[in-house]
């Protein structure tokens, strides 16, 4: 799967789970908030409702309280209750009636009423057409029958308040009242009551509320209704006070419902809504909120593939490059250009290093494959001049035992010894079966040499070789000595020179190392040449195997490399000068 892609899905998938978690969270918080800003909201409406019904029972209180402090009143009430003085009866209804008619208070209410179990009955509003008649047996078998007057006399000194109920004292109006009774006591006798009955649209009024979702149940202590929406069917019971809560009553209708209760009207208001309402609402608050997730997600996604393919269109360049670069074809053309072209900017930090990297390595290899063919090339050479040395010393072996035969009829015995030097050096150097030899026989190798060479210059040769015998069986690389003399042969002297030559070859031991010192009498190395070749023999021992560069002396740095090579860096060369030309080396011994 290609990165583009990967990212895509990764942060897609990631930023859908954080949004739909937000979301989540997000919802639940709304509706706590919302089932929060709800219980205040029935809170409020059922503390305003607790106040105007308490506020319009002070009313009628305050009603009664200013009819029954009149003492005028009071005595003519009396006298008419109880007989005391029937010539003046007519005197005393129309003091009542004027207390009541000029009271403001109980003008406010659909009527006020006072009545006595003898029949007697006045009120602020009489219609004398449809009202029951005063001292009637009609207006006493009426009276009689109240059922709230039982509670009433039970507890005569304070106010009830009655619940919805028709209105007793008209004969043909079917008016629904609501009413606050006290019983009337004077000179420590029960003498009648006094009702302030208000229209039961009067309740609707002090209910109202604004929300036509909200039932509304106002109930008595004793389980009666003050006042209840028609709809609302449900039967409250231990529901805790001053919470909106959720609620099944045991019908099964579900509400949520608030409680708030007035202590002093022993009433209990019920506020609540149906259940559904509260689902819609979280129903719908939640396909808003998942709504508006599902779009922010939408353009999220747009802005993640827009954003991933800004991001990996540098490593998408970059695979493009590497997908169709022709690596095989590269790495045979001499032109190097293609490999360090890059397609990546600097803007792009690490896939422009990347890149860098990946072409040094493209050039490291292009270099490292050439040099292998260089190396195959040359190990075919090799291998074929294998082949032919296989030939050729055959070839000089019998070439010299027949100058050695002739040698031999002529009685030359100077050239039947050279023909066996030189066999015996050839036999040496071209024996492939080893690399190393003892010192000894590679002094014998280097003896053979210099023979050769006293043959040539005869007196203008002279040689010395003072190795302890202790020495001769160490072991070192083969052909360690000769190519060192063959040096300070070949640019110690001048060429043609009749100088007397002069090799000394000594050898000594110090601790665990061998020296070795080969010296000559020539002209030395010239500062320069001298400081070159002790700066490739620095390189040399550093490791670096590659061949130094040098403007003469090759055959002796050849000699240097091979050394430590075949030696494995024990053998460590000195060059300087002294009187001549002197080369230094120090062998370490294994332990």
């Amino acid at each position: 799967m290609k990165l583009s892609t990967k990212m895509i899905l990764i942060f897609s998938v990631m930023f859908f789970l954080i949004v739909t978690i937000n979301t989540f969270y997000l919802t639940q918080v709304n509706i706590s908030g919302a089932d929060a800003f709800s219980a205040s909201r029935y809170r409020n409406m059922a503390t305003n409702m607790l106040r105007n019904v308490e506020q319009y029972v002070s009313t009628m209180d305050l009603a009664i309280e200013d009819l029954t402090s009149d003492t005028t009143f009071m005595e003519a009430f009396y006298r008419v209750a109880t007989h005391e003085d029937e010539t003046g009866l007519l005197a005393d209804q129309n003091k009542i009636f004027q207390a009541l008619y000029h009271s403001p208070i109980a003008d406010s209410f659909y009527r006020v009423s006072l009545f006595s179990e003898n029949g007697f009955f006045i009120s602020n509003h009489i219609d004398r057409n449809d009202s029951i008649v005063s001292l009637s047996d009609e207006s006493m078998e009426m009276i009689a029958g109240i059922p709230y007057l039982k509670a009433v006399r039970s507890a005569p000194y304070r106010r009830h308040l009655i619940g919805p109920h028709k209105d007793y004292f008209s004969v043909s109006k079917n008016v629904t009242v609501f009413s606050a009774v006290h019983a009337l006591t004077w000179h420590g006798e029960q003498i009648g009551y006094i009702e302030v009955a208000a229209n039961i649209a009067e309740l609707n009024q002090l209910l109202l509320t604004d929300n036509s979702d909200v039932m509304i149940r106002v109930m008595f202590s004793d389980g009666s209704i003050l006042y209840a929406t028609p709809e609302d069917e449900a039967v409250y019971d231990d529901i805790p006070l001053d919470q909106f809560q959720s609620y099944t009553d045991p019908t099964g209708l579900e509400r949520n419902v608030y409680h708030a209760q007035s202590r002093w009207l022993g009433l209990d208001f019920y506020l609540a809504e149906d259940a559904v309402v509260r689902q819609a609402s979280v129903i719908g608050l939640s396909r808003r909120f998942f709504g508006s997730s599902l779009l922010l997600t939408a353009a999220a996604i747009v802005v993640i593939i827009v954003v991933s393919l800004s991001l990996t269109y540098a490593i998408r360049r970059l695979n493009k490059r590497v997908r169709d670069l022709p690596v095989e074809h590269l790495m045979l053309q001499s032109d190097t250009s293609p490999l360090s072209a890059m397609v990546t900017t600097a803007r792009n930090k690490e896939i422009y290093e990347l890149e860098t990297s990946f072409n040094q390595l493209l050039l490291a290899l292009h270099d490292a494959s050439r040099n292998e063919m260089s190396l195959r090339e040359s190990s075919l050479r090799s291998h074929l001049a294998a082949l032919q040395a296989q030939i050729n010393p055959h070839f000089v072996y019998n070439t010299l035992n027949i100058i050695a035969a002739k040698g031999m009829e002529s009685g030359n015995e100077d050239i039947i010894d050279m023909c066996s030097q030189f066999a015996q050096m050839l036999r040496y150097s071209t024996d492939t079966h080893a690399e190393t030899a003892t010192l000894g026989e590679d002094l014998e190798h280097v003896t053979n040499y210099l023979l050769l060479l006293k043959a040539r210059y005869e007196e203008h040769l002279v040689y010395a070789i003072d190795v302890p015998d202790s020495m001769r069986d160490y072991v070192v690389p083969k052909l360690t000595l000769q190519p060192l003399v063959e040096n300070a042969i070949v640019h110690g002297f001048d060429r043609g020179s009749h100088h007397m030559r002069r090799i000394a070859i000594k050898g000594t031991i110090e601790g665990r190392q061998l020296c070795l010192e080969i010296r000559d009498n020539g002209c030395g190395f010239a500062p320069d040449t001298l400081r070159e070749l002790q700066q490739a023999i620095e390189q040399i021992e550093r490791h670096d195997t590659a061949m130094p560069e040098s403007e003469g002396h090759i055959g002796l740095l050849n000699t240097c490399l091979r050394l430590h090579y075949y030696s494995k860096g024990a053998v460590h060369m000195a060059l300087m000068n002294d009187e001549g030309a002197v080369v230094r080396l120090t062998i370490e011994q294994p332990d």
